[in-house]
Formats: structure tokens, sequence, C-alpha cells
């Protein structure tokens, strides 16, 4: 085992002898070998260039026993070590995801506390072949189908797996072998989690069938690996041109991603997703990719970690955060004097006997008061033309129009004392657009910083 583990240093670090590694140990014979692999490989040198990292749920009695046995072991061998303990060890439910951030968070904690430069885990062959296994069963992306990588960098983390070429039971030979001290993991023996069930049903069906079954899995992933690093700069050339990243919003156009093959349509996809930190199964990516293709105008769908796609005619996007909750608020000016209404930061609506700069403005006069200004509702319609026949429904001139769905609901209507609709704010001005007498003439303005005014009249 020195001479494979010197060997995968030295491929993926060069000088490793220089460099500083946190080792995540659990107590299990993966973890405790690789420690003592690691302690063996760097002799003297180790106490310097290593530090251990154990996180304690405390969601089982033996999560004591599993802590005191790291703790001995780093002392006895003079290896400084960082210790965790779940807050919430009373919360049994706890999710796998909840979890697992909790543990990679104190990871990156330790990382940069002891200025270390990898994050050493102790994956073998086994866990490699459970997780393309189950990634194949449940539909995976591409990347994700390549499985476990020997190294990666993943948020401020550079992650090493030196163990991913070995059997589990190589790892309970070595143990035995160094006398190597471990505790296992009662849980491990249930059938209640998905992955125990492949470790104990598929997996050895898979190894009776063909002894080399596990190789033969990582062999196949590093060819899809292959494959993905090969693609990458494309699909980063490609996602270049295509897409527009903010901080919570990635927007595309439909007409130039529909150009592309339906091949790269889903890699593209597949990364940008990845890079949102969000992940889809199958069946959503092909439902995002009939969207995008649909006539219709408007469509979204709900996708995981807080992010919904949208498509609003031609313009497609991915958007982090909850759906904006309008409140139903009207204001009513009951009488022509000069009001500033500000119904939040970006918009004003001004009314006033003055003159104004504003790009949206409509004269009032003392017969149209009380004024209301308002949200659309059902039924509203305003008048296009001069004649007292041609009106049309807010709704349909909305679509008309192309005005995205969250947009509709934050637009405001100016509506007279007949209960007229005068004015889409910001948008247009209902027909005829009287000029009278300047007698009581009032000015009412409308601003939003956020968006150009349409102003159709």
């Amino acid at each position: 085992m020195q001479h494979q583990l010197t060997a995968f240093f030295r491929r993926n670090v060069g000088n490793y002898t220089e460099k500083k590694y946190v080792l995540a140990v659990s107590g299990g014979v993966d973890s405790m070998v690789l420690l003592n692999a690691m302690i063996t490989l760097f002799g003297d040198d180790a106490k310097d260039r290593l530090v251990v990292a154990h996180v304690n749920y405390g969601l089982r009695a033996q999560a004591v026993d599993e802590e005191q046995l790291v703790h001995r072991f780093c002392k006895l061998h003079q290896i400084p070590i960082e210790t965790k303990h779940w807050q919430e060890a009373e919360d049994v439910t706890a999710s796998e995801k909840s979890l697992r951030d909790f543990r990679y968070d104190f990871f990156r904690e330790v990382t940069a506390k002891h200025h270390a430069d990898y994050l050493v885990l102790a994956h073998h062959q086994d866990d490699q072949l459970e997780t393309v296994l189950m990634k194949w069963s449940r539909g995976s992306t591409l990347e994700g189908l390549s499985g476990m990588k020997e190294k990666r960098h993943v948020k401020n983390l550079s992650i090493l797996r030196p163990f991913l070429s070995y059997e589990k039971k190589e790892l309970y030979q070595e143990a035995e072998k160094y006398d190597v001290p471990y505790l296992e993991d009662e849980s491990n023996e249930s059938d209640d989690y998905t992955r125990n069930r492949y470790r104990h049903h598929v997996i050895p069906f898979l190894k009776e069938e063909n002894p080399n079954a596990g190789s033969h899995f990582q062999k196949s992933a590093q060819m899809i690996a292959d494959a993905v690093a090969c693609l990458m700069p494309i699909l980063e050339e490609k996602q270049e041109q295509l897409f527009q990243r903010g901080k919570k919003k990635v927007t595309f156009h439909r007409e130039a991603f529909l150009k592309e093959p339906i091949e790269m349509q889903r890699l593209l996809l597949q990364q940008v997703l990845m890079q949102m930190d969000t992940t889809i199964s199958v069946v959503q990516m092909e439902q995002i990719l009939e969207k995008v293709g649909s006539d219709k105008a408007q469509l979204t769908l709900d996708l995981s970690n807080g992010w919904r796609f949208k498509k609003r005619y031609e313009e497609c996007s991915f958007e982090k955060g909850r759906q904006k909750v309008v409140p139903n608020i009207e204001y009513v000016l009951e009488k022509p004097e000069d009001t500033l209404i500000r119904p939040n930061e970006d918009e004003q609506i001004i009314l006033t006997t003055g003159k104004t700069s504003s790009d949206f403005a409509i004269p009032v006069y003392p017969k149209d008061f009380p004024l209301t200004i308002r949200h659309a509702k059902p039924g509203d319609k305003i008048a296009l033309d001069t004649s007292e026949t041609k009106h049309q429904k807010l709704s349909r001139w909305f679509i008309n129009s192309k005005i995205p769905l969250e947009e509709r609901k934050e637009i405001w209507v100016l509506e007279d004392a007949s209960k007229k609709i005068r004015a889409i704010l910001g948008y247009r001005y209902a027909q005829p657009l009287f000029f009278e007498e300047e007698t009581g003439k009032m000015i009412l303005s409308y601003e939003n910083k956020t968006r150009c005014t349409h102003v159709k009249k």
C-alpha cells in the first residue's frame, strides 16, 4: 500500500512532502487505515504535515467511543486533532444533506485554521461502486455518472481520495496487518438506508458475477470523467456566449439556445445547474427542455435548493428565492393637491401643478377626483382608441404586450372618479387622452428606477 500511496501523491500533488493535509477521520476502518498509512508515509514529519478532523454527530451511542478512539490514536502519534459536535444531536431525523453540509463546513474551517493545502478522504472502491450504481438507478448528470474523483477542487477545498483503487476487504486486511484500531458503525448493518441495501445485496451479487466488477466500474467512471474534462472547454465557451449571470439569476435567450443541438442543450443545462449548486433529475431536465421549446409564452418549474426555472416569452431564466408577494394596496387621492407616493424605493408617483421631467405623465382635472392608484383586477378594461366601444381587458393587453406574469402583478393602474382606467402607469394611456383648459389642471407622473417606461398613447 505504501508504494501505491506514494505514487498517488506524486501523481496528484507533486512535491507532496512540502504540503499540509487535513484528514477526515471517523474512527471506522477506512479512515483509521488512511490515518495510519499517512503517518507511515510522512514519518517524523507527520505531526507537522497532518491534522485530523473528527465530527461527532451524537446520533449514536457509539459516537463517544469513536471520538475517544480517534483522540487516543492521535495522541499516541502526536497528530493535531480538531473535533466538532453536531449541535442538533437530539434531531435523529436530520437529513443526509444537513449532516454533509455541517461536515464539510467544519472541514473548511479546519483547513483554513491550519493553512492546510488538501482535505484527504478515505472513500474506497466499494464506495465508488455504490455511488455510481445509485446515480445510475436514480438518473444523474454526466458529471454525476463519473463518480468520485481522485482529486477535485470544490468550494475552497482541494480534495484527495487515495483509496479509490482499493476494495473494502483490502482495508480490513491492512488494519489487521498493522494492528490498526477501529470501530464498526453499527448503522451500516441496517437495511433501512438505501446505500446499505446496495452494499448488502446489489454489490455482492455483482462481485459474485464478476470479482473485478469494482475495478471495471472505477475504470468506466474514469473514462466518463476524461470525456467530461475534454468537453469542458467547449461547454465553457458556449456558456459564455449564451448565458448571463446575476447574483441569484441566470438568464439565456430561447432562440439562440434552441439553435444548439439537443445534446449540447442538455450538457449546457447540466453545467449551469451544477454551478448553481442545485441538482435535478433526468425527468426534470427533460421538463426544462420541453418548456424551453414549448410554444407557450410563460411557464414555470420549481427546482431544488430554492431555484426556479422560468420562461417568459423569449427569455428563459433560473432564479433563486421565494416568489415576491405583492400586497393588495391602493392609494386614493381625494382632491387635487400636491402629493408624493412612494410604494417602494424604486417607484414614485407624483401629483403636481408644476412641470415634470418624467417620461410618463398624464393630465388630470378636478372632475377626475377622487383618483385611485391600484393594481389590476380581473375584468379591468382600458379604452384603446377614441371610440366608446373599443375597450380591451387588461389581461389580454398584458398578453399582447408580452408582459411577464410577475411584472403584471406589480403594475399600477390609474382609475378616475367614473371608475374608468385612465392609464397603465409606465406603459400606456387610455384613449381619448384629453387636454382640457388649464384651469385646475394637474400632472400625475410615474417613475420606476428598475424599468424603462414603455409609453404608448
